[in-house]
């Protein structure tokens, strides 16, 4: 206690902050964020690096160290192709000079928690985005501190990516021994990273008991896994899903989950491509050797990706979602308005997959889709939305198993700056696939675009909106409109735009027909 001289007035001086803790293999330093409220441990080993032998091997526990560990520099992320500032988000997202290694397998932490041996706050374990081939977990628009304002504590993770985490190869399972599985190792590093946080988390202020599971794009994908998967048990008390929803054919077929058998001969073929003959040649491979193999990336002949291995993945998750195979906890789910056309086919492509993947509402679908040129699928794909599609029928179905609530959202702010150079293609324009992730972390400052106020009142909104999800399932709060979670009879959604509204406007019929055909699939 102290007494100003001049009032004498007394008070409480606040207790210094701590920023050393302990975890299981030993003692860590953080280092104040931008406000020095808040502190940040970056780059805490959650497993060994899995170099050398354990290339392709599950995570490993992490060995311990000797005195304080400093974590004021974020780690290494998971080798990648990357994006340069002239390719499609290269502007937008990848511009900060991350370091691509394959020990790459880290964490970071904000917390708010000023003395984190007695505080239990509610933690938002983030899961980053990019096809499984890309990304990393301090991309510029990640931050914490925005949610520890808002009384929630941040942890982002690296996982492996592309051929370092999602190859099988009948060798490697063979190597698995008991289960005779191999692939999905970015998934386990996943689940080694969320294990890791609930068993230590409570050492950084945070509490075990209450962690959100969430991610966008190939990381919703990924919650959608954990959130399926028996190996999480009840370490999840709540998930945000933001444009990953998926419904097996309303995508493109390289995305849907493979069978152990494909994964495996996609693997064989992916060896000789290497020009290799076994597993061992491929280890003594350098990372940018594996990551040159022709028909490596997204959309190539190697398009690696989640695996149906029997054991972390025992059925795809939109199969598990359509038979209810799902946790029962409250959803925060949604999409951005123009991701839509993120997957253009031409028209013969397109009407052959509707033929294809739709059944007998193929031909009702394509008539009211009245697609003549291969610049009507455009138009189509918007009308289609098949994003808005998955997250309305996993609405539905959550509702009639009497779930807990889902919270539906759509993102339709058309973010500014594109009259910069309107014909250039490196400039992403309006809503689309992750560009909420600006407002969602609040960090809409550190974007290149001329932000204005509307953007900063969107992101403050959406950042507490999330925030109070995270804390106790509902979105809702002081200051914000009210946000009805979604029901069968009245299809409520937040519309995030220059005006935050909720809405319950009808489907178009093209969106509905869909629906109704994936709902008929439902299994109860």
């Amino acid at each position: 206690m102290a007494m100003d001289n001049k009032t004498g007035v007394v008070f409480t001086a606040p207790k210094p902050i701590n920023r050393v803790t302990t975890v299981e293999s030993g003692r860590v330093r953080g280092i104040a964020g931008n406000s020095p409220r808040y502190t940040v441990f970056k780059g805490i080993p959650y497993a060994k690096p899995p170099v050398g032998p354990l290339r392709w091997k599950k995570p490993q526990p992490p060995e311990g160290w000797s005195g304080i560990r400093d974590c004021s520099s974020f780690g290494n992320i998971a080798p990648q192709e990357g994006f340069p500032e002239d390719l499609m988000y290269g502007k937008e997202f990848f511009q900060n000079g991350a370091v691509c290694d394959e020990d790459c397998l880290y964490l970071n932490i904000w917390t708010p928690s000023r003395n984190m041996s007695e505080d239990k706050y509610p933690v938002l374990f983030w899961i980053h985005g990019g096809a499984l081939f890309g990304g990393n977990g301090h991309e510029p628009e990640f931050d914490g501190e925005e949610f520890c304002k808002n009384g929630v504590l941040l942890v982002t993770i690296n996982y492996r990516l592309g051929i370092f985490g999602f190859l099988a190869h009948p060798e490697l399972s063979a190597e698995d021994g008991e289960m005779g599985i191999s692939g999905n190792y970015g998934h386990y590093d996943q689940l080694a990273a969320l294990e890791w946080v609930y068993r230590n988390i409570k050492n950084f202020g945070g509490d075990p008991e209450n962690i959100t599971v969430a991610g966008q794009s190939a990381g919703a994908g990924s919650v959608q896994t954990l959130v399926t998967s028996k190996l999480t048990g009840n370490m999840i008390r709540r998930a945000i899903i933001q444009s990953g929803v998926g419904v097996s054919g309303l995508r493109p077929k390289n995305m849907d989950a493979k069978s152990l058998q494909n994964a495996q001969i996609m693997g064989v073929k992916l060896m000789k491509a290497a020009g290799c003959t076994n597993i061992r040649q491929m280890r003594e491979m350098t990372f940018e050797q594996l990551s040159a193999i022709p028909g490596m990336g997204f959309g190539g002949e190697f398009t690696l990706g989640t695996i149906v291995d029997g054991y972390l993945v025992e059925q795809p998750a939109d199969v598990a979602v359509l038979k209810g195979d799902y946790k029962k906890i409250p959803y925060l789910i949604g999409n951005t308005a123009g991701e839509s056309a993120l997957f253009l086919l031409p028209k013969d492509h397109f009407e052959r997959n509707a033929r294809d993947s739709y059944g007998d509402t193929a031909e009702r679908y394509l008539a009211l889709a009245n697609v003549h040129t291969d610049a009507d699928v455009l138009r189509a794909e918007s009308q289609t939305h098949a994003m808005e599609v998955g997250n309305r029928v996993f609405a539905t179905i959550n509702n009639k198993l009497e779930r807990p609530p889902v919270y539906l959202y759509r993102f339709d702010r058309n973010l500014p700056g594109t009259d910069v150079d309107d014909s250039n293609p490196t400039i992403l324009k309006g809503s689309f696939h992750s560009s909420e992730l600006w407002y969602t972390f609040k960090t809409v400052n550190r974007c290149w675009r001329p932000m204005n106020g509307i953007d900063y009142d969107l992101a403050t909104a959406m950042n507490a909106y999330w925030s109070n999800f995270v804390k106790c399932g509902d979105p809702n709060g002081n200051g914000l409109p009210e946000w009805k979670p979604f029901t069968n009879t009245e299809q409520a959604y937040m519309h995030l735009a220059d005006k935050i509204e909720l809405k319950t406007d009808a489907v178009p019929e093209i969106r509905q027909c869909l629906i109704d055909m994936v709902i008929r699939k439902a299994v109860h």
